[in-house]
């Protein structure tokens, strides 16, 4: 016997009355750029019907979204800073270098649900061209939302008209402001996957990306170490960063797409061992180079791909008891994601009290501030279009 919010209902009334809930709080039309609503059999997404009707949820992977949020903003605040500045480059530089990826591969897997690589475009160009659309929106809104704390800090800096300059640049190229970098380049990678996959074989796309991001990893994160100084300055001048759709998200969201149609068969054990494995090849690889001057990030590394790989493969096979509460999860990673920035900014003065402190104001505002974002919407359907 089950209870739904007190009343006593049967196993089928529960799962009604979950879905209409859901239904409620997002829209039946309604996407993420994380999981945009790609099963036909749950518009909410993430969740599918298996063998037997029994339905099939990735709550592990939602609650792990939530956690990576929780890491980027860790990223951006360096907690262990007054403590220990190795531990905070082991936070910042490998921890936090796999939580773009994994919600790369999270997208890809849930966007590729709704589509058929076999099937002429024309049949299911309208689920990219929706989910263009919603990311355009949520990119746009919280552009606008940061610009005039960026009008503010032109004014204290004193800066001339060539600030704006590089604002318009960034804005297409980078990011209007550095956390909203994620969605244009979701955007970018997802095109180029859903296009990729459209007109060659999975495994012809996985080749392709998987050499652009050779390349952009190479001038990132290796662009010292394989000397190539001063030959890519012209790419640099116009494209800013190679961290970018093409080649750093279109070969995560490429590996998430074909794993949404192939289920690969190996043990959740093994993936977890795996995933272990690889983490600590990656720490290996991130701090061994950690003497080279990085002058063009410190965002792409190999060892990233197969961490993050057998950790999504892992959390896939982790079968979390349903909980009506999950669902707040997905909007509520996005959130915490794009709106951190604005507690970074009023409260940077506390990084210089304590890092750890800072991490744990920055935290909690955002938080608040996002759960506030989610309850308001359900009201006021406005605020969905944060998220």
């Amino acid at each position: 016997m089950n209870f739904v919010h007190g009343v006593d209902c049967d196993v089928d009334t529960y799962v009604v009355v979950v879905k209409v809930l859901g239904s409620g709080l997002y829209g039946r039309d309604y996407m993420y750029p994380q999981d945009i609503h790609y099963d036909t059999q749950d518009e909410r997404g993430g969740d599918e019907v298996g063998a037997q009707g029994k339905r099939k949820y990735y709550h592990a992977i939602d609650l792990v979204r939530v956690v990576a949020a929780f890491i980027v903003v860790s990223v951006h605040t360096d907690p262990l800073l007054s403590y220990s500045e190795t531990g905070n480059y082991f936070i910042n530089t490998v921890i936090g270098r796999l939580v773009v990826p994994y919600f790369f591969i999270v997208s890809g897997f849930f966007f590729a649900r709704k589509i058929d690589f076999r099937a002429p475009m024309q049949t299911d160009i309208h689920f990219l061209k929706g989910f263009l659309k919603k990311i355009v929106l949520i990119y746009l809104i919280w552009s606008a939302i940061f610009l005039p704390f960026q009008w503010l800090d032109w004014l204290q800096r004193g800066d001339d008209m060539e600030y704006w300059v590089t604002y318009v640049h960034e804005f297409f190229f980078k990011g209007s402001y550095y956390p909203l970098w994620y969605l244009t380049g979701l955007m970018v990678a997802t095109a180029l996957a859903y296009l990729l996959f459209k007109w060659l074989k999975p495994w012809m796309v996985i080749v392709i990306t998987g050499i652009l991001f050779v390349i952009g990893a190479s001038m990132n994160a290796y662009y010292h170490v394989f000397r190539l100084d001063g030959l890519f300055e012209g790419y640099y001048d116009i494209f800013l960063t190679t961290r970018n759709g093409v080649f750093f998200g279109s070969f995560y969201v490429s590996i998430g797409m074909v794993l949404s149609k192939r289920d690969i068969p190996l043990s959740a054990t093994w993936n977890r061992n795996l995933f272990i494995v690889s983490l600590i090849l990656m720490t290996i690889e991130v701090f061994s180079l950690r003497s080279f001057d990085f002058s063009r990030g410190l965002d792409m590394w190999f060892f990233a791909v197969p961490t993050t790989y057998f950790l999504f493969r892992w959390l896939q096979q982790v079968d979390l008891k349903h909980r009506g509460y999950f669902a707040y999860f997905r909007p509520l990673s996005l959130l915490m994601y794009v709106s951190h920035g604005l507690f970074i900014i009023q409260f940077k003065y506390v990084q210089d009290v304590n890092s750890l402190l800072y991490f744990f104001v920055v935290l909690t505002g955002t938080i608040l501030l996002s759960m506030s974002i989610i309850l308001l919407s359900k009201t006021f359907p406005v605020f969905r279009r944060l998220y």
